[in-house]
């Protein structure tokens, strides 16, 4: 019995020293990875190694430090002993066996890999990108003007704000029969000569509709019907339209309501110099109220009483057969619809 307890207090010391050991080269172990990721500035390689092989390290140590056990033990006793020396040449081998090709494995996985970049320090703002420009060639030449190429127009014509609203009866109900457009327009003179963009009679700017006897189921307030001016037919884009004329400015009453009639022409060009522009930007004044400038105001006979079909926005020259100069097309040269007291 004393002799089996010595066995085995003998084997426990045995088993304790080889723990002992495998938990030396264990540290000893990750204080040298920890060292070279430090040195090297390789920690992420190195947690790769870790992670893809970390069960091929934790087999190969206790291996390791069981056949280094084993071969302290038979030097200290000073016996050859053939099975200990046979036990741990094994564990090595199986050790080796499985942790060759895994390293190799990872060690060809992460030589694949880009380099990592370099760390900077965060920006305090993202940067933006260079501008780059268009190459042109110095050998490029500028052609002759081609037939075909868009001809600009005489007069450029937009309408940068409009809206309409109904007309008002002196008795203050709505007319059915008729309502208003009111524009704020930008003209331009691309000609070398001046431009008439008067609205005397007969005026130099129509609104271009289509419908039924137009010129005859017109029906302006009562200082533009004495103007005398009225619808003409006007060629434009291979078709024919009425060009109504714009009331003349401030050409509204009060009704019976309280309210006015519609809204109100305030236009005081005459002619366009070239290269000149005409329109008034909106603006209010001392007090902020919209400034009612640089606008104009067409009455316009309904169809079925709900809506007018209009083309758009013409200069015409009235001293050459009313040829249009330039348009401004309601579906697509024409800006914001605004509330007709903010212009």
């Amino acid at each position: 019995m004393p002799n089996r307890s010595r066995v085995r207090a003998r084997a426990a010391a045995g088993w304790g020293a080889i723990w002992k050991k495998g938990l030396v080269l264990t540290g000893l172990a990750t204080t040298t990875l920890t060292v070279m990721a430090a040195g090297l500035g390789r920690l992420a390689d190195i947690l790769q190694v870790l992670q893809g092989g970390g069960w091929v390290l934790l087999l190969a140590v206790p291996l390791g430090a069981v056949g280094w056990a084993l071969l302290d033990g038979q030097r200290k006793s000073h016996k050859p002993d053939t099975r200990a020396i046979a036990f741990g040449v094994v564990l090595l081998l199986l050790a080796a066996i499985i942790a060759v090709p895994k390293a190799i494995d990872i060690a060809g996985s992460s030589s694949d890999r880009p380099a990592a970049a370099p760390m900077t320090a965060p920006s305090t703002a993202p940067s933006s990108p260079a501008p780059t420009g268009t190459p042109v060639p110095a050998t490029t030449g500028c052609p002759l003007p081609d037939p075909t190429d868009p001809v600009i127009p005489p007069v450029d014509v937009r309408v940068l704000y409009w809206c309409h609203g109904d007309v008002y009866l002196p008795d203050g109900s709505v007319d059915s029969a008729n309502y208003q457009i009111k524009v704020r327009p930008r003209l331009v003179n691309n000609t070398t000569t001046p431009m008439s963009i008067s609205i005397d009679n007969p005026s130099s700017i129509r609104l271009l509709v289509e419908g039924p006897q137009i010129d005859q189921r017109w029906s302006p307030p009562t200082r533009t019907r004495a103007l005398g001016d009225k619808p003409i037919l006007v060629e434009c884009n291979g078709k024919t339209f009425w060009g109504v004329p714009p009331n003349v400015p401030r050409d509204a009453v009060l009704t019976k309501s309280g309210g006015y009639s519609g809204f109100v022409t305030s236009w005081d060009y005459d002619a366009l110099t070239p290269g000149q522009v005409a329109f008034k930007p909106l603006r209010t004044d001392a007090d902020g109220n919209p400034v009612q400038e640089g606008n104009l105001v067409f009455q316009v006979p309904l169809e079925d009483h709900t809506a007018a079909r209009i083309y758009g926005l013409a200069v015409i020259d009235p001293a050459h057969d009313d040829k249009v100069l330039g348009v401004a097309v309601y579906d697509k040269d024409w800006g914001t619809r605004l509330h007709p007291t903010q212009f």
